[in-house]
């Protein structure tokens, strides 16, 4: 009545929120008797690796680990932040099965470190005008 009186339109849901896998996965039962575990968060901020966070899931997830669509409907609880936000922003049905979605994690968030070994400090020269830079702590007033 308020609506004709006013000639207010009802605002319609314009967003819904969509899983990044297949709307089954839902259906799929856990275990029986399964306490869902505290996950470890990974929200891109701190310093654990992708590697490390997807070990630590795996292992958190149980006797879950079992079953494909669980692993992938449970990793959205161990994300937070920044994380998160990418999970959610993942297209409707873009992971059927766990692969897909730990492909898509690594792609996105995976920092290669790479490590320094002692040949590649040996490859390192100096140039006849190049200057040795004085390090921060190091005293300028050195005689020689």
């Amino acid at each position: 009545m308020i609506q004709n009186q006013f000639a207010l339109k009802s605002k319609e849901q314009s967003f819904m929120y969509w899983h990044p896998y297949p709307e089954y996965f839902n259906c799929v039962p856990v275990p029986n008797r399964y306490r869902m575990p505290d996950f470890s968060m990974f929200s891109r901020q701190d310093n654990v690796s992708t590697i490390k966070h997807i070990n630590q899931f795996m292992g958190r997830c149980g006797e879950a680990v079992a079953e494909d669509t669980l692993i992938v409907r449970l990793f959205s609880l161990s994300q937070s932040g920044s994380a998160f936000t990418w999970f959610t922003s993942l297209p409707s049905n873009s992971n059927n099965n766990w692969a897909d979605l730990e492909k898509q994690f690594y792609n996105y968030f995976f920092v290669r470190i790479h490590d320094v070994h002692l040949a590649d400090l040996i490859a390192i020269q100096q140039r006849n005008d190049e200057l040795v830079p004085k390090s921060a702590g190091a005293d300028a007033s050195v005689s020689t």
